[in-house]
């Protein structure tokens, strides 16, 4: 996992409060497609991520999925304004089929 994403995992391990969390014009470690999956899967609270205006490239959309994979507490996830091409819309369309609890 990226450290920027890392430390703000770690940062809300305890987290009771927190629903909502906007990381809008750059993820903390962008080069690390990974991180974002990993994050994902941790946080057990959030509800809402906002992830616009990041140059998310195929990969970051591959870790998304598996992180959705595992968590069924986020239910609104904000992508806009990240170029995604056809490849990207079909990754993304088979993690929200299998989730079920997601809105894009």
């Amino acid at each position: 996992m990226s450290k920027g994403l890392y430390t703000l995992r770690e940062g809300l391990r305890g987290n009771n409060t927190l629903s909502k969390l906007l990381l809008s014009q750059g993820i903390p470690e962008p080069d690390n497609p990974a991180a974002i999956g990993e994050f994902i899967k941790t946080n057990k609270r959030l509800t809402t991520l906002g992830l616009k205006v990041n140059k998310f490239e195929i990969e970051h959309f591959r870790s998304l999925k598996e992180g959705l994979r595992i968590n069924t507490t986020l239910r609104n996830l904000g992508l806009s304004k990240n170029r995604i091409e056809v490849e990207k819309v079909q990754i993304l369309s088979e993690a929200i089929r299998k989730t079920r609890h997601l809105k894009c």
